[in-house]
């Protein structure tokens, strides 16, 4: 996902994760079994380990917001935590209902789902097809046990509420983000320094305002 923005500029190493099951990544037995966010995490702290990274950054997207918050919770090394159209609250029950349903539908109804959600994350798809074409072509790649096991590790993930308003917690929001409203928000993120709202972005902020994004991330980056 990260080919559509210039992460080059930022002058300083990336090293950009397929989350287990998706991209090049298969699916961990560890994440299989437990099914859960910190599993997750525990796999991306193995590669980083396994490069010899000792401090670092993280900037998670969705679900890999969730996942990057799990890993500052367990690597003191990690610094900044950066989350791009993502959130630091569960789900609500209603939500948690709905992605147990989407685990059923990645086996029943893998390419039906897939092929509504995706154009679902865009504010105006017709003006994206070719994006939204090439997100299709690599979500259908993904297994139906992968698309399952993430949907059921999202829906118990734990709040991190409590991580407010420590200064290395950044959040950047797409203000026309239909998953992620902006009225669920905390008032004291919104009124810090480390919000930064993309004017032109949905939830897909990284495709529909590539720029504003990259100036919140060198925003972030170049700050003490």
């Amino acid at each position: 996902m990260w080919k559509y923005i210039p992460l080059v500029s930022l002058e300083q190493q990336s090293v950009l994760v397929d989350l287990p099951g998706h991209g090049a990544s298969p699916i961990s037995d560890k994440v299989s079994e437990s099914q859960s966010i910190a599993s997750m995490a525990d796999e991306v702290i193995e590669l980083i380990e396994h490069l010899g990274i000792h401090e670092f950054n993280i900037v998670g997207h969705s679900m890999g917001g969730y996942v990057a918050l799990e890993v500052k919770n367990k690597r003191p090394s990690c610094q900044k935590v950066i989350l791009l159209n993502s959130n630091y609250w569960e789900d609500a029950e209603q939500k948690k209902r709905d992605r147990n349903r989407i685990a059923i539908l990645a086996f029943e109804a893998k390419r039906f789902f897939i092929q509504k959600a995706i154009p679902s994350l865009f504010l105006s798809p017709d003006n994206y097809q070719g994006e939204v074409a090439s997100l299709l072509e690599e979500a259908l790649r993904v297994d139906s046990e992968a698309i399952a096991i993430a949907s059921l590790a999202m829906a118990a993930r734990k709040n991190w509420t409590s991580l407010l308003p420590k200064e290395d917690f950044y959040l950047i929001h797409g203000a026309k983000d239909r998953l992620v409203s902006l009225d669920q928000i905390d008032d004291l993120v919104i009124d810090s320094a480390h919000f930064f709202i993309i004017k032109g972005g949905g939830h897909m902020s990284h495709i529909e305002a590539p720029e504003e994004v990259m100036l919140a991330l060198n925003a972030i980056f170049t700050k003490d």
